[in-house]
């Protein structure tokens, strides 16, 4: 049976103007959607979204997940939100972990709790799991002992500790989904395939294991 991909609804991305999110905003305005790009162009760039400028069902939003008035600005009347706004450079992030911290941890329960507010119909965020494909499946505190961990490893396992607080408590209904490295030789299918990872997610028929080429 052919998927039926959201339409006519208005759709939030954090991280908007970076590589995979400008995509991402592609993508759903080609599907009549509305979409409201939040980015504070840290790592993402005007260029990457020029050519959606002029699209009246784009809207751009210069601020930051950190930043409360700009978080519940961003999410009013949304019906969707993909959360791309993370900080993965793992040397930034080691040289910087109040930094990494505040946008990967602190900027991800903002979202959560500003998607809980608007109520929301799906939160669909990028981690860096520790689980390579089921990224809705905690690691045991003793597994996690065990591992030479990363500022991402920490993210993600902070991100699904959050995500099944609010998915339980609050109702929320959220998935995370894991990207693999793109390389110069895959960029265009590795592009593809989380374009379609992200859309399979928000319509909820994402029901096995993913692995991006």
């Amino acid at each position: 049976m052919k998927k039926k991909y959201i339409q006519n609804s208005k759709i939030l991305v954090t991280g908007g103007a970076g590589f995979i999110g400008s995509h991402l905003c592609e993508a759903l305005l080609k599907l009549n959607n509305t979409v409201v790009c939040l980015d504070n162009f840290s790592t993402g760039t005007m260029d990457n979204i020029k050519s959606l400028i002029s699209n009246p069902n784009f809207n751009l939003i210069g601020g930051d997940i950190r930043n409360e008035a700009t978080w519940k600005k961003a999410c009013e009347d949304v019906d969707f939100v993909f959360h791309q706004a993370v900080l993965t450079a793992i040397p930034l992030a080691i040289e910087n972990p109040i930094t990494a911290n505040n946008v990967n941890v602190s900027g991800f329960v903002n979202m959560l709790v500003a998607a809980k507010d608007a109520n929301v119909k799906q939160f669909v965020y990028r981690t860096c799991a520790l689980n390579d494909t089921n990224t809705n499946a905690l690691d045991t505190p003793e597994a996690i002992i065990e591992k030479s961990l990363t500022p991402n490893d920490i993210k993600s396992y902070t991100d699904q500790l959050y995500a099944n607080l609010f998915r339980n408590s609050y109702g929320l209904n959220i998935k995370g989904l894991s990207y693999k490295p793109i390389s110069d030789n895959n960029k265009t299918t590795a592009i593809s395939n989380i374009i379609q990872l992200n859309m399979d997610a928000l319509e909820g028929v994402m029901d096995k294991a993913y692995n991006l080429v």
